[in-house]
């Protein structure tokens, strides 16, 4: 995105919340979405059948996507019309009732229900839970579906037909897919296979500083189909390249992130993230971070290096320099 962000055009006025136009979240090509209600929560579980087979590798919960299907919305940082939130999954845009949602791994079905209460935005889900081979256990959550083809304690092979993509509590006719290590969710990006190009980049926008702290706010930036950011850190560096200050975020790990608030403290820097919207029109994921109250190194030369690092490890990288 070039120009006034789209953050800076909805703080100042000049632009319409998605939120409150009659396309948000739905394309031409969809028909209107009327969202189911969460209606008599129920909290049952289904039981582990034993002699589960292992996970090896996940395969997407919608086959052919993400290549022929719209990605709503990653996971981590976005903005929910224009309020922050924190996405534990990935959306991925499907018709209601027809299309199928396939059992992204192996396991057996925890949950089956119109509404769980574990799961209250989540309308009708499916979970299922299997194990690596190390005996970690994940959970994969099917979110707002139109039907539920299998039932509680059911053993499920990957590829199993399990439901149809539905847009119950939600308003938009999508798959809310999450895949969660115990119960934390990760980042399905770093699960599923995709294109991995390392074509991400950051761009450290502005730094201001005096001689007790340093304030950098950059932004990083990757195409669609890449969503696999999972790192982004901020390093201050004095004349002799010695390392004064190192503060860093991580989706996953959930480190200074991972909750509904949009700005966190670690010891004296506040860290905030500034999601710009992403949509079916967006070529980009673009995110602003800025690191407020890193430790200066007084005088001299100031150097900061600032990373994006994705699932894989691949690092994007940008320097600024005082001198």
């Amino acid at each position: 995105m070039t120009g006034i962000s789209r953050r800076r055009l909805l703080q100042i006025g000049l632009l319409t919340p998605l939120a409150t136009s009659p396309l948000y979240r739905q394309t031409a090509a969809l028909a209107a979405c009327t969202p189911g209600r969460c209606n008599n929560p129920t909290r049952e579980t289904g039981a582990n059948p034993g002699n589960l087979p292992t996970i090896a590798d996940f395969i997407w919960p919608i086959s052919g996507a993400p290549d022929c299907y719209l990605i709503g919305d990653a996971f981590g940082p976005r903005l929910l019309g224009t309020d922050y939130d924190w996405h534990r999954g990935i959306d991925i845009q499907g018709n209601e009732g027809v299309t199928p949602v396939i059992a992204s791994a192996s396991g057996f079905v925890r949950i089956s229900a119109d509404c769980d209460e574990r799961y209250r935005r989540c309308g009708k889900i499916i979970q299922i839970e299997g194990y690596d081979r190390n005996g970690q256990r994940y959970r994969m959550n099917y979110c707002h579906l139109d039907r539920r083809l299998v039932d509680r304690g059911e053993r499920v092979t990957q590829g199993t037909e399990i439901g149809r993509v539905g847009c119950t509590s939600a308003t938009w006719s999508h798959l809310h897919f999450e895949i969660r290590e115990g119960d934390t969710p990760r980042n399905p990006y770093c699960y599923l296979p995709h294109l991995n190009l390392n074509n991400h980049s950051i761009v450290i926008e502005s730094v201001t500083s005096n001689s007790m702290s340093i304030n950098v706010s950059l932004r990083v930036t990757t195409p669609r189909n890449e969503l696999d950011i999972n790192e982004v850190r901020v390093r201050v560096l004095d004349s002799s390249g010695i390392e004064v200050d190192n503060k860093y975020i991580n989706f996953n790990a959930r480190h200074n992130c991972g909750t509904d608030d949009q700005c966190v403290m670690d010891g004296s820097t506040e860290i905030c993230i500034f999601p710009e919207n992403f949509w079916y029109d967006e070529s980009n994921w673009e995110t602003v971070f800025e690191f407020s109250g890193l430790a200066s190194p007084g005088s001299g030369l100031v150097e900061v290096v600032a990373e994006a690092r994705d699932c894989g490890g691949e690092v994007a990288s940008a320097r600024w320099s005082s001198s």
